[in-house]
């Protein structure tokens, strides 16, 4: 099914719209800068989901093509010559600008250079605050990093699930992207593992609150750099690590969060931490179990499988290590402010009596 065409005329009434958000939309040949243009001086919020034909040089209006003095721009899709006629236009003051945008969401179709057009969007945000990134593109950090570094000086919530293939590109955009620690939000996704990530988040360390790690493929994971990484993060309100594909997690990464001295502050808790299979078959759903009652023993004293628990949720729960649950409910024991949490895709909750 074809997407339907941006209309700009569309949007010319719209003078006070603050939240934009659209959804495979065809936007080419610059419908989407003459639509932002009539709402740009009060946008908060742009979301841009899989919107067909969108070029980085249709973010230059089209009086910019021709500077004073008759000098015209080359109209180049390489990433070099677009951001090198952008930064043109904006000596020009010719650039579109959006001075209000605090959330841009941009998930491109993998046959747009996804690169240029984000790096294009962030210089006409210099207050945004929150940006989201989503492609399968190839992705590079450094330029990125550089551009959101010298224009966007508010950013504050970084998070990206793109086509980054190296975790040291990942691990520069989120250590560069600000010039001093200011990042509050980190939510990343990467497919190989090659050192560097944890050393980089650590960098916002001070200012961080809200933390996801997403971790793809058949990687080794570094349990003692994640350790260093919790450790540091003293101030996490909200933690979401998740392994996926064949990635597994050693039984040592809970053994020693659960000696983590954790600040005090995390209310969210949400881990995907599958294990290797057990070759030894061990009937784990005979210790979860009261067998005198055929009812679900508790995981552990003060906590329960959040009311009210469906059938699937006791079926993941029996078919849980008990090893692996004790220690992960001696980490959890700490974390004081903590009334639920997420683990394997099973709600838990703390008993109305132990609750702080």
């Amino acid at each position: 099914m074809s997407s339907a065409y941006l209309d700009s005329e569309d949007f010319q009434g719209l003078q006070q719209l603050q939240h934009l958000k659209l959804y495979d939309w065809d936007v080419s040949h610059g419908r989407l800068t003459k639509a932002l243009g009539s709402v740009s001086h009060v946008l908060k919020t742009l979301q841009l989901h899989k919107v067909k034909g969108l070029c980085p040089e249709d973010l230059i209006p089209r009086p910019s093509r021709r500077l004073p003095g008759g000098r015209h721009i080359d109209v180049d899709c390489s990433d070099n010559n677009i951001i090198n006629n952008v930064k043109e236009t904006i000596n020009y003051n010719r650039l579109l600008t959006l001075p209000h945008l605090e959330h841009l969401c941009v998930n491109i179709e993998h046959d747009r250079p996804s690169l240029a057009i984000v790096r294009v969007l962030a210089m006409c945000c210099p207050n945004l605050e929150h940006l989201s990134i989503e492609t399968t593109d190839a992705f590079k950090g450094i330029p990125l990093a550089n551009t959101l570094r010298i224009h966007c000086p508010k950013l504050a919530f970084l998070a990206f699930n793109c086509g980054i293939q190296l975790e040291h590109n990942a691990a520069y955009l989120i250590r560069h992207c600000c010039s001093e620690p200011r990042l509050a939000g980190i939510d990343v996704s990467v497919n190989s593992s090659s050192g560097g990530l944890e050393t980089a988040i650590l960098y916002h360390a001070s200012t961080l609150r809200h933390l996801k790690i997403t971790w793809w493929g058949d990687q080794h994971i570094n349990s003692e750099e994640l350790v260093r990484l919790l450790v540091g993060c003293q101030y996490l309100e909200t933690l979401s690590l998740n392994f996926a594909g064949e990635v597994y997690v050693s039984d040592r990464l809970l053994e020693v969060m659960s000696i983590i001295p954790w600040g005090g502050q995390l209310q969210e808790l949400r881990l995907h931490l599958p294990a290797a299979p057990d070759k030894r078959n061990v009937p784990s759903h005979r210790m979860l179990m009261e067998s005198d009652k055929g009812m679900l023993r508790r995981p552990a004293e003060g906590w329960e499988l959040k009311p009210p628990s469906t059938f699937p949720d006791r079926q993941r729960y029996l078919g849980m290590n008990p090893v692996r649950l004790a220690s992960l409910f001696r980490s959890v024991q700490q974390m004081g402010c903590l009334k639920e949490f997420l683990y394997n895709m099973v709600m838990f909750s703390r008993v109305d009596e132990f609750c702080p």
